[in-house]
């Protein structure tokens, strides 16, 4: 029996994902009849890598697109697909896109933060299962897209703690921002809550999710009493912590922008050789030339950027300064003497300013990042 059409070849699709643990890469999905189909690329636009798949699949269903990542600190085996909409039971067909690439769990979230399906390991990958995992899709939304259940074979109350978790994790949106330091706490609060609802215990789902609810409402459920500022202090970010946030935040923009510019690029030269015989090779000349560019201006700053504004021991501040400062130096040494990049930049498809831009980004963070 000749292999099913996932939407790429699997070593491929696996090498992608396999990147993502550093940075994730653009997808998209759909349903070609019973099946899901997935593309993955580095390069392209979540929407045009949609488009692709709709052309190779000329009766795809709810395609969707997004980004792909997986967290190898926190799950290695789980592929976190932030799409643009949910699509009813997509994650349990998709599971079964992913057998062979080592990949075995899959959770879709919007691009709010709100979870639409999670499937595990130990969920039964036939049509129709992950019905009583936490999900949102789009005709079953409820007020400001709080998620409703659809398998009406779940209890009302299972319903509601769905629902407050939901609520939850969007809420802890703006906490983190005013206080990234927080991170590692409250992901570890939510992904309790979240299996305790999962599980169906709601003695348990309610108590972690109180728990949950008054680290966001309180500041984090330390115990209280004479100890308190002792440990605020220990656990203290540095004292330019804002500031750090804002030159991560600002690497991180940057180098977004350069992505979907390069994507525009990309789209352009695909349209303008459509038809030549050139255009079968332009996806590899672009993971070729430009994946190198992306590869060495990585992410790696944004995760120092992190790091110093968490550190809570002095002697070590100024040790991961320097290290941070490495990493921009590094960067601008690659921007000044790589010889593609000024090319990029003066291509007659789509104007870029990939230089102009990470240079200026570049020489303002050295003056920050103190």
């Amino acid at each position: 029996m000749a292999e099913v059409d996932r939407g790429m070849d699997v070593a491929d699709m696996k090498r992608l994902l396999t990147k993502s643990k550093t940075e994730p890469v653009n997808v998209a999905v759909g349903q070609d009849g019973k099946n899901a189909v997935m593309m993955l690329h580095k390069i392209k636009q979540g929407k045009a890598v949609s488009k692709e798949l709709e052309t190779k699949f000329k009766d795809l269903k709810n395609p969707r697109w997004g980004t792909a990542f997986v967290d190898i600190d926190d799950d290695p085996k789980l592929v976190i697909l932030t799409l643009n909409r949910a699509a009813s039971g997509m994650g349990a067909k998709l599971k079964k896109t992913l057998k062979g690439t080592g990949f075995s769990k899959v959770r879709i979230q919007l691009e709010d933060g709100t979870i639409a399906e999670d499937v595990g390991e130990e969920d039964e990958e036939e049509e129709g299962q992950g019905q009583a995992q936490a999900r949102a899709p789009e005709e079953t939304a409820g007020p400001n897209g709080a998620t409703q259940p659809t398998d009406q074979t779940q209890p009302a109350d299972q319903g509601a703690l769905v629902q407050r978790l939901t609520e939850l994790v969007k809420s802890a949106k703006p906490v983190l921002q005013n206080d990234p330091s927080r991170a590692g706490e409250i992901k570890d609060l939510a992904g309790t809550a979240q299996a305790a609802v999962k599980s169906g215990d709601a003695q348990a789902a309610t108590q972690a999710l109180d728990a949950l609810e008054n680290a966001l409402s309180t500041g984090g459920g330390q115990a209280t009493g004479s100890t308190d500022s002792a440990q605020q202090t220990s656990n203290a970010p540095a004292p330019n912590a804002a500031v750090l946030q804002k030159s991560r935040t600002a690497w991180v923009a940057a180098r977004q922008r350069i992505e979907v510019e390069i994507g525009k690029l990309h789209e352009a030269m695909s349209k303008h050789y459509d038809g030549h015989g050139f255009a079968a090779d332009l996806d590899k000349v672009f993971q070729s030339k430009i994946e190198p560019i992306l590869t060495t201006l990585d992410q790696s700053l944004a995760s120092k950027l992190d790091e110093v504004g968490k550190n809570s021991d002095p002697g070590q501040h100024q040790k991961l300064v320097g290290e941070a400062q490495q990493i921009i130096g590094r960067y601008e040494s690659f921007l000044s003497s790589d010889p593609l990049i000024p090319q990029l930049d003066k291509n007659p498809f789509v104007p870029l300013q990939i230089q102009k831009t990470l240079t200026a980004t570049l020489e303002a963070l050295k003056k920050s990042v103190r």
